[in-house]
């Protein structure tokens, strides 16, 4: 499938869940922030401007500072700051309403039987990481857009002392819990092609 395709079936499966979004059946929501034009580089420096992810939207309309509900942060640190002023780490991760700071696996329940904190870090200088390097791994997230409690995850990778968001997503319904990173792009694409009637070429596809 080319970079194009996948754009085109990820807008098909946004606006159908946009469309249904007022119904009562659950609904995981998911945005890939794919590389190359238009990757969104959440979490600069301190100053940053893009240290806000609102994972209710996709890449291209994401504000990058407003405060939201659904809007989480990431900051990193050069490490020759660490131990000047407030600044005490090199990735700190964190929201208004709660953030799993744990590498979460693909599909693990959220919420999960973890603590639930308002922030974290992710990677202290002297201290390591809780999240393996170079590896895809899910932190989980709470909001209240004002009508109960909904959750979500963002996918991240570690490269040394950056972090980087591949993907995000939500449940739409109040109170149901999702699974970290589902659905999956591939579920999507067989999902968006099948909603065409174009199943023969689905068959031809493989993610």
């Amino acid at each position: 499938m080319s970079m194009q395709q996948l754009r085109s079936v990820m807008a098909l499966a946004v606006t159908a869940w946009a469309g249904g979004a007022g119904s009562a059946q659950a609904s995981p929501v998911r945005f890939d922030n794919l590389p190359g034009p238009g990757h969104y580089e959440w979490g600069d420096t301190v100053d940053g401007p893009n240290w806000r992810l609102d994972i209710t939207l996709p890449a291209a309309s994401q504000p990058g500072v407003n405060d939201q509900p659904a809007t989480f942060y990431h900051t990193n640190v050069n490490p020759s700051d660490v131990g000047r002023g407030n600044i005490e780490g090199l990735i700190h991760v964190g929201g208004d309403f709660g953030v799993h700071v744990v590498g979460l696996a693909l599909g693990e329940s959220i919420p999960a039987a973890y603590a639930w904190d308002a922030s974290g870090f992710v990677l202290f200088e002297g201290f390591g990481s809780i999240l393996p390097e170079g590896q895809q791994v899910y932190l989980g997230v709470s909001f209240d857009p004002g009508d109960g409690d909904h959750y979500g995850w963002i996918g991240v990778v570690r490269s040394g002392h950056q972090l980087d968001a591949f993907a995000w997503g939500f449940e739409s319904e109040v109170g149901v819990p999702v699974a970290a990173g589902v659905p999956e792009p591939c579920t999507l694409a067989l999902l968006a092609f099948g909603s065409i009637g174009i199943a023969s070429r689905r068959r031809r596809h493989v993610c």
